[in-house]
């Protein structure tokens, strides 16, 4: 069980860095990193991204299997925007972001995975 840290905002200032909290799992080097996966795992406040690299090379074989995700989430770069009047300290989510996101050159597995 993987329990990434809780985020905690200050609605003062600059608040909180969003770099404190909206964990996740990455490979390091997307280009090359195949036969590799997250198997059985429970996550609590964080997702799992394999991505891809420069010219969208990346490796094969990659697999997300039997997980359990819960409070996924991944903060917007966007926020804040002074430009429309947003204080320094908003933080809000990516809308469009998924809790799982595989990419590979070949053969992709994602299953038995639950989002309660």
């Amino acid at each position: 069980r993987f329990e990434f840290p809780k985020y905690v905002p200050t609605f003062e200032g600059d608040g909180t860095p969003i770099d404190t909290a909206f964990k996740g799992i990455y490979v390091r080097n997307p280009e090359t990193t195949g036969n590799c996966g997250v198997v059985n795992i429970a996550i609590n406040r964080g997702h799992i991204d394999f991505l891809e690299g420069i010219d969208h090379k990346c490796g094969r074989n990659r697999l997300v299997y039997g997980c359990v995700l819960r409070n996924a989430a991944v903060a917007d770069n966007r926020i804040p925007d002074k430009k429309t009047g947003q204080h320094a300290w908003q933080r809000f989510t990516q809308r469009h972001h998924a809790a799982i996101a595989v990419r590979a050159a070949e053969n992709i597995l994602i299953a038995n995975n639950r989002l309660p």
